[in-house]
């Protein structure tokens, strides 16, 4: 393993930040994703139930997006 700094510094671990940083970005297109489905789906007039079921977005995005539509 290779050192940036010679000593580690007190509460700072690179790994930790990096597989957190991973995470977050996963999510992020997790999130991104599923409200893509469900723009698609609200073009070809699919439920709102469905939607919610289908994506797992909140029924306040889910207006946020309809609202992008119109």
């Amino acid at each position: 393993m290779q050192y940036i700094v010679d000593e580690p510094i007190e509460g700072y671990d690179i790994l930790t930040t990096i597989r957190e940083s991973k995470l977050r970005a996963e999510r992020k297109g997790e999130r991104k994703a599923k409200k893509k489905a469900a723009l698609n789906m609200l073009k070809y007039n699919i439920s709102d139930d469905i939607i919610l079921e289908c994506t797992g977005i909140s029924a306040k995005t889910l207006e946020s997006l309809k609202k992008k539509l119109n």
